[in-house]
């Protein structure tokens, strides 16, 4: 014998919607769940949260050491792409308003065990 099954989980009316508003109106949009890295991916494409421009950023890390090397690259690569002179310095407190309006969007996709 044999059988598929499948369950869709559908976002609530206007979620999409608010949470781009959400994100024109500059406010930082955190996401915590317990679903797989992709899954989660792409719940955050259908609720509008990630768009196809932005540059996915995953971390993956089985330890403190191999985190914070995957970190330090990402910002090395962020930092290499900024204008020379701009002053801007990337670190965990730089403000998406101290980047150029230019500037690539990004998303930081983080699994549970490297949260742990």
């Amino acid at each position: 014998m044999t059988g598929a099954t499948g369950i869709e989980d559908r976002l609530q009316d206007g979620v999409p919607e608010t949470i781009s508003s959400l994100l024109d109106a500059g406010i930082v949009v955190w996401v915590l769940t317990g679903d797989k890295q992709e899954t989660a991916i792409n719940i955050a494409y259908s609720a509008k949260l990630f768009s196809p421009q932005m540059e996915i950023l995953k971390i993956s890390a089985r330890s403190r050491d191999a985190a914070e090397s995957t970190i330090t690259a990402y910002l090395q690569d962020i930092e290499r792409e900024l204008p020379r002179g701009s002053g801007i310095s990337v670190n965990i407190n730089v403000s998406l308003a101290d980047l150029p309006p230019h500037y690539p969007k990004r998303a930081l996709v983080v699994d549970g065990k490297t949260l742990t």
